[in-house]
């Protein structure tokens, strides 16, 4: 009787206990129908007396709703900072409620303690399924690096406005994983810092400025007789106005007569005294060669490389000897570089006074560095003479000077280097020039070339 009374008693404290069942060993996976014992709670949920799979549902349903309700707004501290929100249901997110099932069943079925016994599920990202959000996400705030930008404008002083450079952004997908791996895992929720790197533009406002600068200037006087004659004058404010604002790249060669065009009447030049075959002559154009003359001094002043250039006939007198260059529409030109390797700009005008006025800008000479041109006649030549023609068709006592007899002469230009102390730092000959004496020609009457007088001759009977 006693024998079968403790029978009874272990089924009915089996009853009460839920069951019959066997504790799985510690690593060992309990089946779906093994109930956890007294006062488990996981993740918040009272899962007590509950069979594994009821278990899993019910937690399983409240990891869902946790975290549907977490949520992430991404914006770095730019004020230009896109905003982008992110569900936390979006992203791929794992967790250990399985390792928290089975340390449950590991437990006693009683509870001697009293205390709950609560395991707490944790939430990974998987970094590596996220990987393509991320990329995305990055790409929504890039912003690229903006340059610096310099723009030629003659109504402005110093004549260039300049954009500010502007920098750019970019975000690493691996620093955002990250982060959000971070939030994941603590069960955060709110606005997250996104993390950017500033991408650093290539050219600033800074060197913009520092590379627009002015590179040399030289002036010619055109406020005398005969150079400020009306057709002349008017032809250095059309050359003046062609040149200006003009830009050359590094490298690029400058070609004055290319860039004027052929000086005709058809394209607006005035006709104006110019030099040919040793003499003057009415020609379109006319008085370009101060343009050029002045542009070939700047030229020199700034050390860019002079590639064609030829004197006058004759020294000019709107600059000295040795510091001219003639221009013709069909023949001389004068050319140059641009050695600097850097754009050079061209500013050429006129001023009330009658002054022609030509700088270069761009980088300027290094160490605050200026250069003078200076230049000596070295030695004049012998005189030539004249030779006397006959015009028939001269009245008596007549002498027409169709070319003027000029003695010829050589100088030598000189380039003078100069500390930002103003001190001379070198000093070389860039040019010998030689201007050849010119033989006279003089057109006379008949009395005059054969030495006798014909109204005085007597006529015979």
């Amino acid at each position: 009787m006693r024998k079968w009374n403790a029978v009874l008693f272990v089924l009915a404290a089996c009853v009460l206990l839920g069951g019959c069942q066997r504790i799985p060993e510690k690593g060992e996976q309990p089946p779906e129908t093994f109930k956890l014992g007294e006062d488990v709670v996981i993740e918040d949920v009272d899962v007590s007396g509950k069979e594994i799979g009821e278990a899993r549902a019910l937690v399983s349903a409240h990891i869902r709703e946790k975290i549907a309700g977490m949520s992430y707004t991404l914006r770095c501290d730019e004020a230009d900072s896109p905003a982008v929100t992110l569900a936390a249901s979006e992203l791929p997110v794992t967790n250990n409620l399985e390792e928290a099932l089975r340390e449950a069943s590991y437990l006693p079925r009683r509870n001697d303690t009293g205390a709950v016994r609560a395991f707490d599920v944790t939430f990974t990202l998987d970094t590596g399924a996220a990987k393509p959000l991320a990329d995305s996400i990055c790409d929504t705030f890039y912003s690229a690096p903006v340059d610096a930008t310099a723009a030629f404008d003659e109504t402005q002083e110093g004549y260039f406005t300049f954009t500010a450079e502007r920098y750019g952004r970019k975000a690493e997908p691996e620093a955002l994983l990250a982060l959000l791996a971070d939030a994941v895992e603590k069960e955060q929720t709110g606005e997250l810092s996104m993390p950017v790197a500033a991408l650093r533009p290539a050219y600033t406002e800074a060197q913009a400025r520092a590379e627009h600068g002015l590179i040399a200037q030289f002036s010619t006087s055109f406020a005398k007789s005969p150079l400020n004659a009306s057709g002349r004058v008017a032809n250095i404010k059309k050359a003046a106005s062609i040149i200006n604002g003009y830009r050359l790249a590094p490298g690029e060669e400058f070609s004055i007569n290319n860039v004027l065009g052929p000086r005709v009447a058809g394209s607006g030049w005035k006709k104006a005294p110019g030099i040919r075959e040793g003499r003057y002559e009415q020609e379109y154009g006319g008085g370009v060669c101060q343009v050029s003359s002045t542009l070939f001094n700047t030229v020199l002043m700034a050390d860019l490389t002079v590639t064609k250039r030829e004197t006058h006939s004759w020294p000019s007198s709107y600059v000295p000897i040795g510091r001219d260059a003639t221009i013709s529409t069909g023949g001389p030109d004068f050319c140059f570089v641009n050695s600097s390797g850097q754009d050079v700009y061209v500013v050429a005008g006129t001023t009330s006074d009658k002054k022609l006025s030509i700088s270069l800008y761009g980088r300027p000479l290094p160490d605050g560095m200026t250069i003078r041109i200076t230049s000596k006649r070295v030695a004049t030549l012998s005189s030539l003479g004249e030779e006397i023609l006959l015009d028939e068709s001269l009245p008596a006592n007549t002498r027409d000077v169709y070319r003027e007899a000029r003695r010829g002469k050589k100088s030598k230009t000189y380039k003078e280097y100069y500390g930002k102390d103003g001190k001379l730092i070198e000093k070389k000959l860039i040019y010998e020039d030689t201007y050849r004496s010119i033989k006279g020609i003089v057109y006379v009457s008949a009395d005059i070339y054969y030495g006798y007088d014909e109204e005085a001759q007597e006529v015979g009977p």
